[in-house]
């Protein structure tokens, strides 16, 4: 998240609003929804409730984390799904996000007894 390089109060106000825009609605299946596209959604709750503390941005990332498993991931492959309307893998769809941001949402619910420094590089 830009505000923890900067630390400017535009880029916590802009990350919080975007993050409450985000905690109410439904995931509108009615087009392909792919896998990157859920995890940064689930990384923008997580870095919201890092910013405020509030439990409400980490339940909708662990709501989020677990409609992923259904939509993209199931017993027949090991790989994510390109989208919830697809069987098959494609790695353009950024399933690597989603996976980084579920194991964020692991690492902070479960606060591990070592550092774990996540490092990605989605642009």
């Amino acid at each position: 998240m830009r505000y923890a390089q900067v630390k400017l109060a535009p880029y916590k106000e802009t990350a919080i609003g975007a993050a409450d825009r985000y905690l109410d609605d439904d995931v509108n299946l009615s087009f392909p929804v792919y896998p990157g596209t859920v995890g940064k959604v689930i990384l923008l709750m997580l870095g919201a409730h890092d910013l405020t503390g509030e439990a409400r941005y980490l339940q909708r990332a662990d709501a989020l984390a677990r409609q992923s498993l259904t939509l993209f991931l199931d017993d027949r492959c090991p790989l994510p799904k390109a989208t919830h309307q697809h069987d098959h893998y494609e790695a353009i769809t950024e399933a690597d996000t989603l996976m980084m941001a579920l194991l964020r949402l692991w690492a902070v619910q479960q606060t591990p007894p070592v550092a774990l420094p996540l490092t990605y590089t989605d642009r």
